[in-house]
């Protein structure tokens, strides 16, 4: 937010005499530099002109909250996009700018997509060792047992002899 243009000589509302402050806040409600805009509703097209004249001469900073998206195209050069990533400025108009986050979350969705494919992958290929590993295991105890009842029938046989 830029700083209010403020008379020659102030410093600052603190410690001001009640006159300073009176006469500070009458400075600033003349001249924001922010103005905020809360959607109106339906606007008949002279108050609509109106509306879009009296943001547009506007030297400072507006701030719209509206789902008119004609009248955000119309008066926008910069959006500033707040969700659960944080708050981004796009610049360009609205349309420019929902079409650019839009973008993004389609680019964050195949990112995800991605490392959620390469994640089964890693989890498949896991699953692939274990197996393999399992079976080894199976066959080393198979012939560990097949040559012990190997030995134990050659044991047997030695006997009767």
């Amino acid at each position: 937010m830029q700083s209010l243009s403020l008379p020659a000589g102030w410093t600052g509302v603190v410690g001001a005499s009640r006159a300073d402050e009176l006469a500070f806040l009458r400075q600033a409600a003349t001249s924001p530099d922010v103005r905020v805009v809360e959607d109106p509703g339906p606007l008949t097209d002279d108050a609509r002109a109106a509306l879009v004249a009296s943001l547009r001469t506007h030297p400072g900073i507006g701030l719209i909250a509206s789902r008119d998206r004609a009248l955000l195209d119309e008066l926008t050069t910069a959006t500033v996009r707040i969700d659960r990533h944080g708050a981004r400025l796009y610049l360009g108009s609205y349309s420019t700018a929902r079409a650019a986050w839009q973008a993004e979350g389609e680019a964050r969705g195949r990112e995800r997509a991605t490392a959620q494919n390469r994640h089964q992958a890693r989890l498949a290929e896991q699953a692939h060792h274990t197996a393999i590993a399992a079976a080894q295991q199976r066959a080393a105890t198979m012939s560990a047992r097949g040559a012990s009842q190997r030995w134990k029938g050659n044991a047997a046989m030695r006997g009767r002899k």
